[in-house]
């Protein structure tokens, strides 16, 4: 994965999520960073899990 807005941090979420085997129930309550200036309250993450559970 490569790109821009903290690429970095999506890549150790999912690097973990797939070490746990997570699925998308538990990737939708992971509980990840949130600061105002850096992140929003639902990350690409989250948005990503509900639009798959959805189909």
């Amino acid at each position: 994965m490569a790109g821009y807005n903290h690429a970095t941090l999506r890549i150790n979420a999912l690097a973990t999520a797939i070490w746990n085997k997570m699925d998308i129930r538990d990737l939708q309550n992971l509980d990840l960073v949130y600061s105002p200036p850096f992140a929003r309250t639902s990350d690409i993450i989250h948005i990503a899990s509900r639009k798959v559970k959805s189909s």
